[in-house]
């Protein structure tokens, strides 16, 4: 006795079609949400062990060893 195996003419044999190149970023490290707005800019200091960011009301100070903890200075106008 033998099996015959009709193929399905439903089923779908998915097909690799070429994309372009895709490059994504992936954090190293993820500092705590220590801002309310989005950040504006971001620049590390001359000791290569600090960084600032600012938002639209505050300025942080960041140790790149210490991801949960910055100092903060608020900005607030006088008017």
């Amino acid at each position: 006795m033998g099996f015959h195996i009709s193929p399905n003419t439903d089923d779908k044999v998915p097909v690799l079609r070429p994309m372009d190149l895709m490059v994504e970023a992936t954090p190293r490290r993820i500092f705590s949400n220590a801002h309310t707005y989005h950040i504006n800019s971001i620049s590390v200091n001359s000791d290569y062990e600090t960084y600032m960011s600012t938002d639209d009301l505050r300025i942080n100070l960041w140790n790149l060893e210490i991801t949960n903890r910055s100092f903060s200075i608020l900005l607030q106008s006088d008017g």
